[in-house]
């Protein structure tokens, strides 16, 4: 389906590589925007040609936040395999929060620690829901690297300081990103 914008543009159908329709959708938001709020957008983020997880659920911060969890003491390449099953079955945190800990382990099983994190996930996930927490590191479960990719990738704030070394890749190129977009406005 081609998508109309107020100027009659339609999109170009044929560009097979995702950077690319970002850059083109970043060039259509700064002829939308005015020049001086564009600038002025602070968490603005493009997406980063490096797939951060954390990119992919920005929108839904719990998932977000879950997958940070899940990356704690384990490879992208573990999580990878069971975070789709994971959230087709626990698509929110009532879901989640609702599931038996039987059904949760047998689906995390692969990542190790299962009992430990099923606990902290659902209470991470109550209090999360309710918000019952003023700081985000307040949470049950969430650690540094969470609370980084929160201010990052929620908050965009890229100029924290982060120990994590793809936090850290990622702050230099969204910063490097932001620094030729201002040059080039």
């Amino acid at each position: 389906m081609v998508t109309t914008v107020d100027s009659g543009y339609k999109p170009v159908n044929n560009i097979i590589n995702k950077w690319e329709t970002i850059q083109v959708a970043q060039i259509i938001l700064m002829t939308i925007f005015d020049r001086k709020y564009y600038k002025e957008m602070k968490t603005f983020l493009p997406v980063s040609p490096y797939n951060f997880k954390q990119e992919i659920y920005r929108e839904d911060p719990w998932k977000m936040l879950i997958v940070c969890m899940m990356l704690n003491q384990t490879s992208y390449k573990q999580v990878d395999k069971i975070r789709e099953q994971f959230f087709l079955r626990f698509p929110d945190a009532w879901t989640f929060i609702k599931a038996k800990d039987e059904e949760i382990i047998n689906i995390i099983k692969p990542l190790g620690f299962y009992n430990r994190r099923c606990k902290t996930w659902k209470e991470f996930s109550k209090a999360f829901t309710l918000g019952n927490y003023d700081k985000i590191e307040d949470l049950p479960g969430v650690g540094k690297y969470a609370a980084d990719s929160w201010k990052i990738f929620q908050e965009g704030n890229i100029n924290i300081k982060v120990e994590d070394k793809e936090l850290k890749k990622y702050v230099t190129w969204a910063n490097d990103y932001r620094t030729n977009l201002s040059k080039s406005i």
